[in-house]
């Protein structure tokens, strides 16, 4: 009879719960951590420019509005400053909600864009999930306005068609691939300190399932072989 030992079930259990995590990770949805930091805004020269506004925008691939996608922009934190209120003559398309909530674009049309002011703090930051099924070329970008509501100038290449002096875009690709990049300011008065990083974050499934794989494993390894596992 071919007896296997608690050691070789414990194994192919953690294994397993480790391929449910890849798995899910290959959602239909994808969730990015921004953060920028801000404080240059706050204090001289930066705030010359000022009152800043912070702006979102999702865009459409080919600008045709085929309402398969959305963005939903969530978890603001100022770092000391604080949301202030919505922009409607710079708020365009499909978007609703406000800095102190979630704030959820769609497109439904070409382009729909959402713009709020807030006082800086020493940093902004927020989540952002996106639908990885939508078409390639779909594309969420995050930008911030000057007293003018143009955005402020940075390492992008400024088009309209890239996502206009952003500090964060990701775009849609094949197979449910994202492009993300990271810009910075490039103001004379906020080069080099208004700077912005991204990270995935993973679905708590994932992680639980992840966790979980890891500890069976580790567990497996103190262990060392057990009797049965021996030759005979």
């Amino acid at each position: 009879m071919d007896r296997k030992s608690p050691r070789s079930y414990l194994a192919a259990f953690g294994a397993l719960l480790l391929l449910s995590a890849a798995v899910s990770v290959r959602a239909d949805s994808i969730t990015f951590d921004v953060s920028t930091s801000t404080s240059a805004l706050a204090t001289a020269p930066g705030s010359s420019s000022g009152p800043f506004e912070i702006a979102f925008v999702l865009l459409d691939a080919g600008d045709v509005g085929d309402p398969n996608n959305n963005a939903s922009v969530t978890n603001f934190a100022f770092g000391g400053g604080s949301a202030g209120t919505v922009d409607s003559s710079a708020s365009v398309g499909t978007f609703s909600g406000d800095l102190s909530s979630t704030v959820t674009l769609a497109d439904t049309s070409g382009l729909s864009s959402f713009a709020s002011g807030f006082a800086p703090g020493n940093n902004f930051s927020f989540d952002v999930t996106l639908n990885t099924a939508a078409l390639p070329g779909d594309e969420f970008a995050f930008f911030i306005l000057d007293n003018t509501g143009a955005p402020i100038l940075t390492t992008d290449s400024c088009t309209a068609s890239s996502g206009e002096c952003a500090l964060f875009s990701a775009t849609i690709g094949t197979g449910g691939s994202v492009i993300t990049q990271d810009f910075a300011a490039t103001d004379p008065d906020l080069a080099g300190v208004v700077t912005t990083s991204s990270v995935v974050t993973p679905e708590s499934s994932s992680v639980v399932l992840l966790g979980a794989g890891l500890i069976a494993l580790a567990i497996l390894a103190r262990r060392g072989p057990g009797p049965l596992a021996r030759p005979r």
